[in-house]
């Protein structure tokens, strides 16, 4: 963040800490980073020609589309840090965070970014989404031997089976259903 921008966001910090407005407004600045940080993302990808899957876009991430990751971060730090806590605000800050650090490749400032999520505001709107994010971390530290399957294994079971249970109308729960099925015949399988 250069010395102006910084300036800037001190000023809009002071001239409208008061503000209901103020959360909203750095979500904006956050997610217009964030934004950006994305179609340059999928414009590199396309000029290189390369498959436009999410592992593609970690690939593909350029010097320029990190720094805009960084920068919404950020601002999705002052939300957090700075600023009341708010139902709906902070939540979606700590989310959004943790959808950046994961664009960056940082799983273990992701995790926590979704864990406090979770945690702290069972209610919150994605919060289904971010708990099969959680299942999905802790399968890739298994695979990149971040975290043994033993320790993994009870806290995927445990995401996906929260998916199920509390958020049956969600967009995951097919999916985390599915997955639960495949560990338990794993299971079955390795007790034979």
């Amino acid at each position: 963040m250069t010395r102006g921008q910084k300036r800037s966001t001190k000023k809009i910090l002071a001239d409208y800490r008061n503000r209901a407005k103020l959360p909203e407004a750095i979500h904006m600045m956050a997610g217009g980073y964030y934004d950006r940080a994305e179609a340059q993302q999928r414009q590199r990808i396309k000029e290189a020609g390369q498959d436009s899957g999410p592992r593609a876009l970690l690939l593909a991430l350029s010097q320029s589309a990190q720094q805009d990751f960084r920068k919404a971060i950020e601002k999705w730090e002052i939300v957090i840090q700075k600023l009341p806590a708010s139902l709906q605000d902070t939540p979606r800050a700590y989310h959004l965070a943790g959808e950046s650090y994961r664009q960056l490749g940082q799983p273990e400032k992701t995790l926590e970014c979704y864990q406090k999520v979770c945690e702290s505001w069972p209610d919150y709107e994605r919060v289904w989404h971010l708990q099969f994010m959680l299942a999905r971390l802790c399968r890739d530290s298994v695979k990149s031997g971040g975290i043994t399957e033993q320790e993994a294994d009870p806290k995927i079971r445990a995401a996906l089976s929260t998916v199920v249970q509390k958020y049956p109308d969600c967009p995951a729960m097919k999916a985390a259903s599915s997955w639960l099925e495949e560990i338990a015949r794993l299971s079955e399988g390795d007790q034979k």
